[in-house]
């Protein structure tokens, strides 16, 4: 996104909240919002946030939770759809990232949904590519990718850790490779 596009700027009280993104906020959210609290009063607001047409908002609820406490009337926001689909996966999956409550699931899924669509757009897309463009570390991005054929799969559905899914994700894959190998024979 271009740094000197300039944005609608809509009331504050306008944009609708999901309740999806109301369960999500604990108390303890709100706490933790200082910071970003004191750069929005001392810099403004450097990224806006992103609504559908309708006014609901699609990402950046931290932000403007911190405009409704520090009582800004406005909000400077982009809509989703002016997005291409690009910005729009990575910006979906870092804002996910950035939430406090991202299980292991959905990091995985958002990893590898993102990677999925960049190798459809570039076929020498790699892993390293994907970690890079996210600013996820890359050992996050392997893994997760290891795991991500095998999403569907009921052990992967009832692994309990990221790691554990890992360790089952290799052992599938070393099932499909003996397959593959016996059919060749």
């Amino acid at each position: 996104m271009p740094v000197t596009r300039e944005y609608p700027v809509f009331p504050t009280a306008h944009i609708i909240i999901p309740e999806r993104m109301r369960k999500e906020f604990t108390s303890q959210d709100f706490d933790r919002l200082y910071l970003l609290e004191l750069s929005i009063r001392k810099n403004g607001l450097i990224h806006p946030i992103l609504i559908t047409r309708d006014l609901v908002l699609v990402a950046g609820h931290r932000r403007l939770m911190c405009h409704i406490r520090l009582n800004l009337p406005t909000i400077s926001c982009q809509y989703f759809d002016e997005l291409s689909p690009n910005e729009s996966l990575a910006i979906e999956l870092e804002e996910n990232l950035r939430r406090l409550k991202m299980t292991w699931r959905e990091v995985m899924l958002g990893i590898g949904k993102y990677h999925e669509h960049m190798q459809k757009e570039n076929s020498l897309w790699t892993s390293r590519n994907s970690s890079l463009a996210l600013q996820i570390p890359g050992i996050t991005v392997s893994r997760s990718l290891q795991i991500y054929p095998f999403r569907m799969h009921p052990e992967i559905h009832s692994a309990k850790s990221f790691i554990q899914a890992v360790t089952i994700s290799r052992r599938l894959r070393a099932q499909v490779i003996q397959k593959e190998l016996a059919q060749a024979i």
